[in-house]
């Protein structure tokens, strides 16, 4: 059975939909990335994260973002704004009680 965590971390599996040979599927994936070009695993503890303005650019994200996209299943999405030394943690989620990918 796949459950949705109430926040995803690194390293943790995570329910995502994948296209394999034309069909979607619902699998578990680990959260983070091992690029091509590494064989450590514990690189995907660094390697969480990606700007949408680079993430075509640098090298430990390209090959990955042309060739091996999935969509996250969740409810809400959370996002931390910074100012100064104080940090505020935003929750957003879509009305109603529909998962959203």
């Amino acid at each position: 059975m796949i459950s949705i965590n109430s926040i995803i971390i690194r390293c943790v599996s995570v329910p995502v939909v994948i296209c394999h040979d034309g069909i979607n599927q619902l699998v578990c994936y680990r959260w983070g990335l091992i690029p091509s070009w590494s064989g450590d695993p514990s690189i995907a503890e660094r390697l969480i994260n990606a700007r949408a303005e680079t993430v075509d650019k640098k090298p430990s994200f390209k090959d990955a973002f042309k060739k091996r996209r999935c969509l996250i299943v969740a409810e809400s999405r959370s996002l931390a704004l910074i100012n100064g030394h104080s940090t505020i943690r935003l929750f957003l989620r879509q009305s109603g009680e529909d998962i959203s990918g």
